[in-house]
């Protein structure tokens, strides 16, 4: 009866623990190519973006949220998820609109936001410096394939390039792609 007894007290500690530890581990760390992000606790986005901000894409931002339950496509608290990263977390478009009942909703349902630096956006090498051979044009710049989400038009893409003082080398519509000349 003791052993019966000691063994049921066990596992029910056991269990609490687990529980305990499964309601503490609300944050994973969110795996990238270059780092891993991790949520400390602090917001790091205090407004939604301003009108005019180069960030506002044909009226949506993008950011990176991470919480449980949530699916690629369309969710029900005003965002589309469009790339998974591991961990509960994805590459999200709010629309400027909804940003603040987005931004309530994740926070209150255990979730974060997080902006996207421009060092998240780079390949490996890129962000190492690590430029190969095959990729210099000769005239002290490189080229470098610069992809972007279905969401948003070749065209769009094509004139925002252009405007940015990119050279475009090549393009590949159907990939969402273009290849452009980068001064080193």
């Amino acid at each position: 009866m003791k052993k019966l007894l000691l063994t049921g007290c066990l596992c029910t500690g056991m269990i609490v623990n687990l529980l305990a530890q499964e309601k503490q581990e609300q944050a994973y760390p969110v795996l990238l190519t270059n780092f891993t992000l991790h949520y400390n606790g602090n917001e790091n986005i205090k407004d939604a973006p301003r009108p005019g901000s180069a960030e506002i894409v044909n009226g949506h931002v993008y950011r990176i949220i991470q919480l449980k339950g949530i699916h690629l496509g369309p969710s029900d608290l005003g965002f589309e998820a469009l790339q998974y990263l591991p961990k509960h977390a994805f590459i999200v478009r709010i629309p400027v609109k909804n940003y603040d009942a987005v931004k309530q909703s994740v926070y209150a349902r255990g979730g974060w936001m997080s902006l996207i630096s421009p060092e998240m956006k780079l390949s490996k090498r890129l962000y190492q410096d690590n430029i190969p051979e095959w990729a210099w044009t000769g005239n002290g710049n490189f080229k470098a394939w610069i992809t972007y989400f279905k969401d948003l038009g070749h065209e769009d893409v094509r004139q925002r390039l252009t405007r940015y003082g990119y050279t475009i080398l090549e393009e590949q519509a159907s990939d969402h792609r273009f290849m452009v000349s980068i001064p080193a």
